[in-house]
């Protein structure tokens, strides 16, 4: 009687690495609602090609890659502040803005190419923020966040987990869960091809992140702590899988399907910019619009911090980045087709 437990117990263990059942994992088809927003037009002089915008406590940040400096400061009424961070080679100055992303109330952080720069930003500071500097090569570190005051992210090494805890470049060491497994489980190689295109988001409190991903409709909310998956979600968008990331068929590139770009959250729910679209179908768009880069969507997919679906917002314009506010009231947006401007939506 015992071996006849100890071989089913056996065989349903079995079943389960098999198939990669996972008790997290959860996919759904459709949001429960629907909401149409229509935008407030904000004009803002004196911008060249706006790459990303923060909404802060006291403040609007925008960064500009094509300007003299790379942060504009707007007020919470929209009125211009100042800018800071020339561009050049000097001391207080910097040549490329590779990633940009808010910590809380008034505190961002910019990644250079050499170095993660924090700012608590003060409006009666005479540089306009007051900064604190870690140095990280951008080669070790092409995505990062923090988990309370540390930095995590990830790179394009094969890696047993999807996260890195950074200590230094002679000390990066893995950190949380495994990677997705839609269908089965992917060699390491396949799983850098994969995944390694996302955005993460960590709640205020620190005590959870998100990170959702380019080339799979998917969404995984993670404990701060281990980086265990709480959840997992997957949207059934009805687009391919994207084998050319692991065949390098030519033909199959086009089938690429693009799904989750800029990702943001607050206390309660987390916002995800969804393209929906193959990399076929976004050239085409591209190639009709005559744009290099255009603005990504008009469709924001929204999830509370448990993973549950809350709607799918469909904006007026289509946006390159957004922000939200702390209290989900205002959704605020830029547009590379239209860079004078920012674009403002009323969430409640």
């Amino acid at each position: 009687m015992k071996r006849s437990l100890l071989y089913i117990g056996l065989i349903v263990l079995f079943q389960c690495c098999k198939t990669g059942s996972l008790d997290f994992v959860e996919s759904f088809s459709a949001f429960p609602s629907e909401v149409n927003l229509t935008h407030q037009l904000i004009t803002v002089k004196g911008l060249a090609d706006p790459n990303d915008v923060l909404l802060l406590e006291n403040a609007v940040i925008i960064q500009d890659d094509k300007s003299d400096f790379f942060f504009h400061v707007l007020n919470r009424d929209y009125i211009p502040a100042g800018s800071f961070v020339r561009k050049g080679d000097g001391p207080s100055e910097e040549r490329i803005i590779q990633k940009l992303d808010k910590l809380t109330g008034n505190k961002f952080f910019y990644k250079t190419l050499s170095h993660i720069k924090i700012v608590d930003f003060n409006a009666d500071s005479p540089n306009f923020a007051i900064y604190s500097s870690v140095p990280v090569i951008i080669d070790d570190l092409p995505g990062a966040f923090f988990l309370n005051g540390s930095i995590y992210g990830w790179n394009q090494q094969e890696r047993d987990r999807e996260f890195i805890a950074y200590y230094g470049p002679e000390k990066m060491l893995d950190f949380g869960a495994g990677f997705p497994m839609p269908g089965k489980k992917y060699t390491p190689r396949e799983e850098v091809r994969l995944f390694s295109q996302k955005q993460v988001t960590v709640r205020s409190d620190g005590r959870v992140f998100a990170a959702a991903y380019l080339f799979l409709p998917i969404l995984r909310i993670f404990e701060a702590t281990d980086g265990n998956v709480l959840k997992e979600v997957r949207f059934e968008n009805e687009k391919p899988f994207p084998h050319y990331l692991i065949t390098g068929i030519e033909a199959d590139r086009d089938h690429i399907s693009l799904n989750y770009g800029c990702l943001r959250s607050s206390d309660k729910y987390i916002y995800a910019q969804y393209k929906g679209e193959t990399l076929g179908e976004s050239s085409h768009e591209r190639n009709v619009q005559g744009s290099q880069l255009d603005d990504l969507s008009r469709e924001i997919h929204v999830w509370d911090w448990d993973g549950k679906p809350v709607k799918r917002i469909l904006l007026d314009k289509k946006l390159f980045n957004f922000d939200v506010s702390a209290d989900d009231r205002i959704l605020i947006g830029i547009s590379k087709e239209d860079p004078d401007h920012l674009y403002e939506y009323i969430l409640k």
